[in-house]
């Protein structure tokens, strides 16, 4: 997997697109302050995989890591 994200981003570089910076923690603190008052479920919900995924790129996320988060969290 850590091969695929060089050769991505060997890729990104060529066609000149800069990499994502933005923390999967940033995107859910303005998310959660939208949401603030409409619905305490949702709210919890992005709580949660803020726990897991604050310090990651949104770029970094993959369907790979969700899952590997989801297995974490039923046990």
């Amino acid at each position: 997997m850590r091969q695929r994200a060089v050769l991505d981003s060997q890729e990104y570089e060529a066609k000149g697109i800069k990499p994502c910076t933005i923390l999967f923690s940033r995107l859910s603190n303005q998310y959660i302050q939208w949401w603030t008052g409409k619905d305490h479920h949702r709210v919890r919900l992005i709580s949660w995989w803020a726990q897991f995924l604050g310090n990651t790129l949104l770029s970094d996320i993959t369907p790979e890591l969700i899952r590997a988060t989801l297995k974490q969290k039923n046990h």
